[in-house]
């Protein structure tokens, strides 16, 4: 199973108030459960049990719905799930085999490489399912996108030893596409970004 953690990097105010919304997430939280504790705390033994039970599932019905999200994990998922849906990612993905796909490059244009950076690390785990439909997803899409950008080169300048050379040379149309290749990836650090402003955006209003 894939390793789910990740580090978003997103801006020191955007930060704050991704807190700010997992401390009001964690409150409701801690609310719930200190009126589930007031109901039940003279229950005998054995039905406590079953209470506990019943608990649970309601506390995972009410995550499941974008609620009681009092970690920054928990809040980064829902995000996520959303984000892939609205992709059409999120669903099984093949297993890339030995074509892993390499968690994404610091030095890429807005992941934050470099001394003038204005963002903060934000540190999440993910459910290992999660991660791997993520990573999946952004392998995936890579090939995809290769090959229809190969494929139009192929077709416009005659086969890759062809537009390699005239790469070389510099051709503006060439170059262009290339261009627009590298804009067009996808990793999963731009998803998970994309995840965060999605919990975000409401919260600005």
């Amino acid at each position: 199973m894939t390793d789910g953690r990740f580090t978003v990097r997103v801006p020191r105010p955007d930060l704050a108030l991704l807190d700010a919304l997992v401390e009001r997430h964690a409150a409701d939280e801690r609310e719930l459960m200190h009126q589930w504790r007031a109901r039940h705390r003279h229950l005998p033994a054995g039905e406590l049990a079953s209470a506990h039970r019943r608990l649970r599932v309601e506390v995972a019905a009410e995550r499941a719905a974008g609620r009681l999200l009092g970690t920054r994990s928990l809040l980064v998922a829902h995000g996520l799930h959303t984000e892939l849906r609205e992709r059409g990612w999120d669903r099984d993905w093949p297993d890339p085999g030995e074509a892993r796909w390499r968690r994404v490059a610091p030095g890429r244009p807005g992941d934050g490489a470099g001394t003038a950076d204005p963002t903060v690390p934000a540190p999440v785990e993910l459910p290992g399912d999660l991660a791997q439909r993520l990573t999946r997803a952004c392998h995936w899409h890579l090939q995809d996108h290769r090959r229809q950008h190969r494929a139009t080169l192929d077709r416009r300048h005659g086969g890759r030893e062809a537009w390699s050379r005239k790469a070389d040379r510099g051709d503006a149309d060439v170059l262009a596409h290339l261009e627009a290749f590298r804009a067009g990836i996808v990793t999963e650090a731009q998803v998970l970004r994309a995840a965060v402003e999605r919990i975000l955006t409401p919260a600005r209003r």
